[in-house]
């Protein structure tokens, strides 16, 4: 029994990893600037 209950536990996890690591990606991508940053680029911005 301990052998199935693990097994239901790491296809669980492995059934929730996609649709977390899309959140993921979502959330972060939508934190970005959208814009070209000149404060971490190491150039000089305008003016």
């Amino acid at each position: 029994m301990p052998l199935a209950a693990a097994a239901r536990a790491a296809l669980t996890l492995l059934l929730a990893l996609p649709p977390a690591l899309a959140v993921h990606a979502a959330v972060t991508f939508a934190r970005l600037d959208r814009g070209p940053s000149t404060a971490r680029s190491g150039r000089p911005g305008p003016g």
